[in-house]
């Protein structure tokens, strides 16, 4: 627990600990035996972090939680020892990429590679910010860079009660993630300011991970209470097919594989049932990956969270980290045999696109609404591919700064979040332009033959090997 002037954060019970090690033990990432297991435990609560696998290596998935049968919350163990790794160094200047209030973040750039009919979208939505409603759909952190998943008639009157912009922060998901915890709190106090001064009674989340904060994070972590009710709008969906308001004329008779992203842990795992209840309802075929519902793995995404905190940072070893964590995902969901790999989380989608662009992989990415929708007769706008690429390019120019300037080379530590909602600052023109040129570069006639694409996916198999065997190294070493 960490209780100060600053912020107030309900954490790891080192009362309820017995060391048992437990939660390591049957990490699907880590997967220590019981001795090493054991030590990590006790390294973290020493906040000797150095010494700790589940520091270097957790993909924040908090699957932890779930599976320590003292409800000590290993989870929030790792958070605060990320929280005072970061405190101490800072954080490499990546990170800018998801802090909305720093300058060539993903936000300000994909927007100047979208259409027009999508920025259309995002000016409406951050529009309904300052309305006051009784009932919401509020924008996830990552659906406002694909915005084009609004596009249904499947949310009825709700459709012009979408609100958000960035400087939302998503709730405070990845800062938490992250290890942000002050952060955290101040994004916390931020939107329950929000919500009281637009009256909201009734806020349905197009990401469960804004549904996990606001129900369950904020309030218990945090103390950031909420008098609303809250839930994602896969839910809202699920509900409607069950009353049958939303009526399936189309069986798909697909054979489909399920993604369970980290937040739909959260809220007793609910989101997890539904998703597959509503691919029943579609006459889908489910195949379970190996790795699946509480033990699934991160889509890779956050798995790069660790790669920040290392004592010597490798922007390269964040970059080749995700494309391992992401191939061994897609890897099982290919495995399963399935027509279709289903996500529920956007960002999650947008990754596991670039990951099947990237290895040319015949396995199609739908999330559950876009299911929903062709079982309903709509055609989905389905841009995930470009997207993909557009989040592609704005990396790499991320890491093009980076090689290029020693001054983007420096670790920060983000400044403090007021409560009243801004502006968050747009992307520079150099950016923006260079951005384009590698955008353009990205789908040109080199990258996207077919040589390349098998030398490209040869080489983030290899790539997958070698961190398999580090991480291997890793745990012997420990031994």
């Amino acid at each position: 627990m960490i209780n100060n002037d600053d912020f107030y954060f309900n954490g790891f019970d080192t009362e309820k600990c017995t060391d048992c090690g437990l939660c390591f033990e049957e990490c699907s990432v880590l997967n220590l035996d019981n001795i090493t297991a054991k030590e990590d435990i006790i390294s973290l609560i020493n906040n000797d972090y150095k010494n700790s696998l589940a520091f270097k290596y957790c993909t924040t998935c908090n699957s932890c939680n779930i599976t320590c049968p003292y409800d000590a919350d290993p989870y929030e163990l790792i958070l605060e020892n990320f929280y005072i790794a970061g405190q101490k160094n800072g954080i490499p200047s990546l990170a800018k990429l998801v802090f909305p209030n720093k300058e060539g973040n993903i936000w300000s750039l994909t927007k100047h590679l979208m259409p027009e009919d999508e920025v259309k979208l995002l000016e409406e939505w951050k529009e309904n910010v300052y309305k006051k409603q009784d009932e919401i759909i509020l924008t996830g952190f990552y659906s406002n860079i694909m915005p084009y998943v609004a596009k249904t008639g499947l949310y009825g009157d709700l459709h012009d009660k979408i609100v958000g912009y960035e400087g939302l922060f998503g709730c405070g998901g990845d800062s938490y993630k992250l290890g942000q915890l002050k952060m955290t709190y101040q994004i916390g106090k931020r939107v329950q300011k929000f919500f009281k001064d637009i009256g909201v009674k009734k806020v349905y989340t197009f990401m469960e991970a804004e549904t996990a904060m606001l129900k369950e994070v904020l309030p218990e972590r945090f103390g950031i209470e909420f008098d609303f009710e809250v839930k994602p709008v896969d839910s809202l969906l699920y509900d409607r097919i069950k009353s049958g308001e939303i009526v399936i004329t189309n069986k798909l008779n697909k054979k489909v594989t399920l993604h369970d992203n980290c937040c739909s842990r959260y809220l007793n795992s609910v989101p997890q049932k539904e998703s597959r209840e509503i691919l029943e309802q579609l006459g889908c075929e489910t195949v379970e990956m190996k790795h699946t519902k509480k033990d699934a793995l991160c889509c890779g995404w956050a798995a790069t969270i660790p790669t920040l905190y290392r004592e010597k940072y490798s922007l390269i070893e964040t970059f080749l980290y995700l494309l391992e964590s992401l191939n061994i995902r897609l890897k099982e969901a290919e495995e399963t045999g399935a027509e279709i790999l289903v996500t529920t989380c956007h960002a999650c989608t947008i990754f596991l696109a670039m990951i099947k662009e990237l290895k040319n992989s015949k396995i199609e990415i739908y999330t559950i609404q876009e299911m929903i929708q062709l079982g309903v007769g709509e055609i989905p706008l389905h841009r995930h591919s470009d997207r993909a690429w557009d989040i592609l390019a704005i990396s790499l120019n991320l890491a093009y700064k980076y090689f290029t300037n020693s001054q983007f080379r420096e670790n920060f530590i983000p400044e403090d979040v007021e409560l009243e909602l801004s502006e968050m600052p747009d992307a520079s023109e150099e950016d923006i332009n260079r951005v384009k040129s590698i955008r353009k570069l990205l789908t040109g006639k080199f990258v996207q033959n077919s040589v390349t694409g098998k030398i490209l996916a040869s080489t983030i198999d290899g790539i997958t090997n070698h961190y398999l065997k580090k991480i291997d190294k890793d745990k012997r070493r420990k031994k």
